[in-house]
């Protein structure tokens, strides 16, 4: 069997090698190589102990691989898919990243693999830390990615409209307003009138005052719980 293509022919030939050989299938150092159903590497065959019955052949591919702003690479593998193939190749693919194309998709010789990578962020509001990763270009996209939403006077530092950036730590004020109301006391004052109707040296009170009241209405700002501003 060569990359999936299967024959079946008799011989007296029972080293692997040898029988690769008359069947006429060149075989590469990267290729892998499973005879009866046993994984073994291309320089061991010469050697392999016992008749060989079932013999199947993958030809190693190379396929073009760039890596977010990385230089590209070349990957030399045996792959089935896309996603065997990074996996194969020690690429970690996390939550957010895009893989074109997809991870399914079958390795063909020439292909160009391409990942566009998440940008890590943490969000932090309401007492809980998110660490996310993300494609989202402004911090009002991500907060909408991870389901948090500003309501009201509620804002995020950095603000929604500020660009995305890797390792951004992004934190959510929530903000409520009471209005609160305060009485305070006006003293009142003494007035002292001349008056030709009463005698010299005398007084009288003609008009008892009263202490006033002033009554405030103070609008109190919490954020996140606490009192900043009244």
């Amino acid at each position: 069997s060569v990359d999936g293509a299967t024959s079946v022919f008799r011989t007296v030939i029972e080293n692997p090698r040898d029988i690769l050989l008359a069947a006429g299938v060149t075989i590469d150092a990267d290729d892998e190589i499973l005879v009866n159903g046993a994984q073994v590497k291309p320089e061991d065959l010469l050697m392999y102990p016992l008749p060989a019955n079932r013999i199947s052949v993958r030809h190693a591919l190379t396929i073009t691989f760039s890596d977010g702003d990385l230089p590209a690479v070349d990957i030399v593998t045996t792959a089935d898919t896309v996603g065997d193939a990074l996996a194969e190749a020690g690429v970690t693919v996390y939550l957010g990243d895009v893989v074109s194309p997809s991870a399914e998709t079958a390795l063909s010789s020439g292909l160009t693999v391409s990942i566009d990578r998440a940008l890590a962020a943490t969000v932090s509001a309401d007492g809980i830390s998110t660490e996310t990763r993300s494609q989202a270009e402004t911090v009002g996209a991500l907060l909408a990615e991870v389901g948090v939403q500003l309501n009201g006077l509620d804002y995020a530092v950095p603000p929604e409209n500020a660009k995305l950036t890797a390792g951004m730590r992004v934190r959510v004020v929530r903000v409520t307003e009471t209005i609160e109301t305060e009485t305070i006391d006006i003293p009142y004052e003494s007035l002292y009138l001349a008056s030709a109707e009463m005698d010299l040296d005398t007084t009288a009170i003609t008009q008892t005052w009263q202490v006033g009241r002033d009554e405030r209405r103070i609008r109190v700002r919490y954020e996140d719980g606490a009192e900043v501003q009244r």
